[in-house]
């Protein structure tokens, strides 16, 4: 917080009994984003087959109003295994390595809390993406509107659907990176 105190040359003036000065302090503006505590442990991995729903939390802290970007990697969940990569969505087996998944957005702000409807993880890899809070840089992606959230909570809602959805996935671990960005609404 940069606080000037601004004394015009205009701004003090006085007379037999009493003196005026008019001050001015500024307070510059401030749009961050910090994790929040850890949600998932690397020895409980949630399963694939399984329908699963997974919050990731963060903390916002913007005195202004503000838009928030998220973007995904690779726009599915994709076998982190090096060795058995084949063309984009299978391995050289046939079976696929690619999980579809959604994404979602949950913000408190200084005002009223905004809740998103999930977005397909493939609509957060490129421009000209249909989900409204798809974005690569601060500023860009779902706006507060005039809102601010000022040490507010935010989370992440990632989820995906089980069962047998008729793919055969192959057997290991499976990832994507999602990056949020958040800053100043332009």
């Amino acid at each position: 917080m940069a606080i000037a105190l601004v004394a015009p040359s205009t701004a003090f003036a006085a007379d037999a009994d009493h003196i005026a000065i008019d001050v001015t302090a500024t307070i510059a503006e401030r749009c961050g984003i910090a994790r929040g505590p850890a949600t998932l442990a690397s020895a409980a991995l949630p399963d694939l087959e399984t329908a699963q729903t997974l919050g990731f939390d963060f903390q916002l802290d913007c005195n202004t109003p503000f838009a928030i970007a998220v973007s995904s990697s690779n726009g599915a969940m994709v076998l982190d295994d090096p060795t058995r990569a084949g063309p984009v969505g299978r391995t050289e087996t046939g079976f696929s390595n690619r999980k579809a998944y959604s994404v979602a957005l949950a913000l408190e702000t200084d005002d009223a809390p905004i809740a998103t409807r999930p977005c397909d993880a493939a609509d957060l890899v490129a421009a000209g993406s249909a989900c409204p809070f798809y974005g690569t840089v601060a500023g860009q992606g779902l706006s507060s509107g005039r809102r601010t959230a000022i040490r507010r909570n935010g989370r992440v809602i990632v989820g995906w659907r089980g069962g047998d959805d008729g793919i055969r996935r192959a057997a290991g671990t499976y990832q994507d990176t999602l990056t949020i960005v958040v800053g100043p609404r332009t």
